[in-house]
Parts: C-alpha cells; sequence; structure tokens
C-alpha cells in the first residue's frame, strides 16, 4: 500500500496545477515550460512530466472526463504501465526485431517527408505570384461551360444505324453492352477503340481534354437529355442535433413519408430549421422544375450530393455543412428520360446512335476560390523537388553501392499466386492532355 501511495503520491501535483489553471498559463513564457518540464512519475530513467500529461489530454476526445481526480491518476498509471512495458521489452531487445525496425524505418520514413518538410518549407511559404501564376496557367480546370459525356455508335447506311438502333432499344442495354456493341459495329476509328466514348464536350462540340471535336448536331442532341431529380432536406445550425437526425434519417426501411414526418418536425422549430423541406424537381444546374424565371437555384453541395444517389427513397450518407448549417438530404424522386437519344442524329459523318452518358454544370472559380487548393498543389510539387535533391544529397553523403549482378539470383516464388487473366484488366490511359477536375462551383 505505501509503494502504491508513492506511486500516485506526485499525481496530486498535477490535479492541483491543472484544476487551478484550466487553460494552462501562456505559452512560450518561461513560467509554462518551467510548469511543463514538471516530473510527475519517474520509470528507471525515463520521466513523465506535467507536459506529457497535457499532451495526452488533449488527445483525448473528453478530456472533461480527467476533471475527476481518480480519472488522472488513471491515467497516469496508464503510462506507467506502458513505459514499464516498454522498458522490459527492450531489455530482452525486442527493440532489435526485424518487424519492429523495419515499423520504425517506416515511421521515419514517413516522419522525414512530412515534419522535416513541412520545418524546412512550410505551406505559407508558398507566395499570392506562385498561386495566381498556377491559377492563370491552369484557367480552364477552374472556369468550364455546361459539358456532356456520350458515347455513339456511327455508321454511314442509314438502314443499319436504325438496325442498330432498334437493336439497343430492344434489348434494353445498358452503358456496357453498348460499349461492347460500338467496338464491334462503330465505323467511327477513333472513338471506337474507346467503346464510342466521345467523352466530354460543350454545346459547341468542343472536347475539353483533347483537340477533338463532337458534330455539332449530336451535341445538341446530347445537350437535349436531362434528368431531374427530387429531394427533400433538413436544415439545423446544431450539429448535435444535425447527427440525431441523420440517425434516424438512416434507419433501414425508412420511407418517404416517415422523412416527409422528420422534415415538417425541424421545419416548425423555426430558425434555420424553417429552411427544412421539399426541394421539388432540379436539374444538375440546380435549376428547379417550373420555378419562376430568376429564382435562386440549389446549392450546389445539395446538388452534387442528390445526383449521386443512383436511385431514389435513398438518404444521403453523409450530413453537408454548407456555411454555418447542417443538411441531411434525402432523394425522394428522379426523371431519368432515359440516356440513348430516340432517334438517329444524322451529320456529314453519317447516322450517329448516340447514348448520354453524364453533365457536368459549368464551373467559375476565382483564384481566391482556390487558393487553399493551389497552395497545397504548389506545395506537394515542391515536397518532391525538395526530396529528389535531399536523395541526390544523401547519396554523397552516405556510402551506397548496389550490386545489379546479384538481382538474378532473388527468387520469387509465384506458388500461391493466382492465375494470370487472359484478359487481364488494363486501367485506362489518361488522354495526353487531360486535366484533372476542379472542385464544382457552389450555385449560390
Amino acid at each position: 500500500m505505501k509503494m502504491m501511495a508513492l506511486r500516485f503520491a506526485p499525481v496530486l501535483l498535477i490535479v492541483s496545477v491543472v484544476m487551478a489553471l484550466p487553460g494552462g498559463a501562456a505559452p512560450g513564457t518561461g513560467d509554462d515550460a518551467e510548469r511543463l518540464g514538471k516530473v510527475v512519475a519517474r520509470v528507471g530513467s525515463t520521466n513523465i512530466t506535467v507536459g506529457d500529461l497535457e499532451a495526452r489530454l488533449k488527445r483525448h476526445m473528453r478530456p472533461g472526463m480527467f476533471e475527476d481526480e481518480e480519472k488522472l491518476k488513471d491515467l497516469l498509471g496508464a503510462l506507467l504501465d506502458r513505459e514499464l512495458l516498454v522498458q522490459e521489452a527492450r531489455r530482452r531487445k525486442l527493440d532489435e526485431n526485424k518487424r519492429v525496425v523495419n515499423h520504425l524505418k517506416r515511421i521515419l520514413y514517413n516522419q522525414i517527408q512530412t515534419k522535416y518538410v513541412a520545418e524546412k518549407m512550410p505551406l505559407d511559404s508558398i507566395t499570392d505570384e506562385e498561386i495566381k501564376a498556377y491559377y492563370d496557367e491552369h484557367f480552364d480546370e477552374y472556369n468550364q461551360p455546361t459539358l456532356v459525356r456520350a458515347y455513339q455508335i456511327l455508321l454511314k447506311d442509314k438502314a443499319e444505324a436504325e438496325s442498330v438502333l432498334e437493336q439497343v432499344k430492344l434489348e434494353s442495354m445498358d452503358l456496357r453492352q453498348f460499349k461492347v456493341l460500338a467496338g464491334e459495329r462503330s465505323e467511327d476509328l477513333v472513338t471506337k477503340k474507346r467503346g464510342g466514348d466521345l467523352r466530354y464536350f460543350n454545346l459547341e462540340g468542343k472536347v475539353w481534354t483533347s483537340e477533338e471535336s463532337v458534330p455539332t448536331p449530336v451535341a445538341e442532341e446530347a445537350f437535349s437529355v436531362e434528368i431531374l431529380v427530387r429531394a427533400s432536406v433538413i436544415v439545423t445550425d446544431e450539429q448535435e442535433q444535425a447527427k440525431v437526425a441523420m440517425d434516424k434519417a438512416m434507419m433501414p426501411g425508412l420511407t418517404d413519408a416517415a422523412f416527409a414526418k422528420l422534415v415538417a418536425k425541424f421545419k416548425a422549430q423555426g430558425g434555420a430549421a424553417a429552411e427544412s423541406g421539399d426541394l421539388g424537381y432540379f436539374n444538375l444546374e440546380g435549376m428547379v422544375d417550373g420555378a419562376p424565371e430568376g429564382s435562386q437555384p440549389v446549392i450546389w453541395d445539395i446538388t452534387r450530393a442528390a445526383f449521386s444517389m443512383r436511385d431514389p427513397g435513398k438518404t444521403y450518407p453523409k450530413v453537408i455543412k454548407i456555411d454555418d448549417k447542417f443538411h441531411i438530404i434525402r432523394v425522394t424522386g428522379r426523371k431519368d428520360p432515359g440516356k440513348l437519344v430516340p432517334q438517329l442524329v444524322e451529320t456529314d459523318k453519317g447516322f450517329h446512335v448516340v447514348w448520354v452518358v453524364n453533365r457536368r454544370p459549368a464551373v467559375h472559380k476565382t483564384v481566391e476560390d482556390m487558393e487553399p487548393a493551389i497552395r497545397q498543389r504548389i506545395w506537394q510539387e515542391k515536397k518532391k523537388e525538395f526530396l529528389d535533391k535531399l536523395i541526390v544529397d544523401l547519396k554523397k553523403k552516405y556510402e551506397v553501392e548496389i550490386d545489379e549482378q546479384l538481382l538474378s539470383e532473388v527468387a520469387i516464388d509465384l506458388s500461391d499466386a493466382k492465375p494470370a487473366s487472359k484478359n487481364p484488366a488494363i486501367p485506362p490511359t489518361p488522354a495526353a492532355h487531360s486535366k484533372p477536375n476542379p472542385p464544382p462551383v457552389p450555385a449560390n
């Protein structure tokens, strides 16, 4: 009992310090450094300080529970137990185990790429001039018109094209089957290699990722196919309330009628919750079907979430925060006129069977909008250059020897490997001029 008392006697010091100074002294002051360095407990030559305990408390999900002195003692006890086991593991030379050493190497490898690089080249070292230059260079990424993606089967003979169109209709093909048919029947040598993929193009037929173009009549017909989604939304400015609503909205078997009752309950509360309700049918640009001209479109984050749901009668699985409000979204309806353009499209190239895949809204982002993302991109590029140079310097500092002839003696055991597929899946190669998709612009 005396040993236990001795073990936890120093805890009274930290309890009194933490409770007397809930926020601690001002960081960086001499008094604070002295307080944080005070030794609460010692295991052999290892000290556990006030700062060690406070650092552990900051990482805890419920630091308030340690205002209870007994729980704070328990925390210190857990740290002591861990240190005792670590020291015993070292005595038994477990720290020399190959797996432990390799794990430590991985940690050090990650640390030098993150902490060390960040210290030598902090994120805020990226200048406004660099960000503006990057934005100008990638202007088309952040400013795009409305784009449509479609697939085609092109045939020069009208009768043959009509036969293919009827085949697609009668067999109720999906996109995968359509792509196979395009590869077999299309007479457009460029797109048939891609299963008929025309890629994303604007209303004038300009393909956004290459120098290719789509015939204007095909582009106009593709743009005429529009999908409408209906959604209902719960809005609250309280995060905990949003979590409760989400739990209810995600209950298995929840009907649209039950969700509507939940919406009505929130709407009646007033304030931000008064914005809850049925949004009606809207397109990918957020324009509500039948709304008066000049009406505000549905917020882009809500539109994107609704269109990501394949089927109606489903709740989007994440709470979406927009400004200071939390939104729970449920898709309650979908009007899809059919992705297949119902008639042939005639151009000077022949007759096109067209299948519309997707539609992207216009994007208009300013340099201010994109500043955080661009800063991160530039930093990642500089980080790679920094590490490449560091490795070159380290090769000069440390002796590096390679005997490539011994590679022939490396045995590769394939006894447990699965046999290779006759047609292995090969990831698609990005277009030569493809650009990463920028985040869409909010509708308001």
